[in-house]
């Protein structure tokens, strides 16, 4: 016999799949109960959550929970004395980071008018989060700095050439391109002359 914390597990495991590839009001409880393993049209998703948004909010939470160590940039990326290595360095890390938040991702940018108090958050700790990290680290600050706004555009532009693709790919429900070196050292070359622009 399963666990109720398994069910449980597995409720926010496919329900965030399913909110993700046919957007959260598509998506009945009835679909989330099949997918999970349970009896369909049994109401077996009720027993853990209150309401549907209750899954949504649970299981996006979830997920940033499993990620939360992947944001801390400035711990993962050491500093090397090397730019071009640290940038190199940098981009292998966004992009596995990407990859890891697929679903989120394609949830957050599909739901985004759905719910804007709970996906503001969302939204904030995906993007806002790191891109504040990323300029405060180009910038050689302190964490607790706040970067100006000219490092925060140099941040913003840096993850854009370099996510663009995945992100479009995640909301498409597409496979990602793997990013080989020739187009890393490309995007090495735009990121260092982004930090020596005017």
């Amino acid at each position: 016999m399963r666990s109720s914390g398994a069910t449980r597990e597995r409720i926010l495991d496919e329900a965030i799949s399913l909110f993700a590839r046919q957007g959260f009001k598509a998506t009945t409880i009835t679909d989330i109960e099949t997918a999970a393993g349970l009896t369909a049209g049994a109401g077996g998703v009720f027993h853990h959550f209150a309401t549907k948004r209750a899954v949504l909010a649970e299981a996006i939470e979830r997920r940033f929970v499993q990620l939360e160590a992947l944001n801390q940039i400035r711990s993962i990326i050491p500093r090397l004395g090397d730019r071009r290595a640290e940038l190199r360095l940098f981009a292998r890390y966004l992009l596995d980071q990407l990859e890891d938040e697929r679903e989120l991702t394609a949830l957050v940018l599909r739901e985004a008018t759905l719910d804007q108090a709970l996906l503001r958050d969302a939204v904030h700790r995906l993007f806002d989060d790191r891109e504040r990290s990323l300029a405060a680290w180009l910038a050689g600050l302190d964490p607790s700095s706040e970067p100006s706004p000219d490092d925060r555009l140099r941040a913003r532009m840096a993850i854009g050439a370099l996510a663009y693709g995945a992100t479009i790919d995640a909301l498409l429900g597409r496979a990602t391109a793997q990013l080989d070196d020739h187009g890393i050292e490309a995007w090495v070359d735009a990121a260092l002359a982004l930090m020596d622009g005017p």
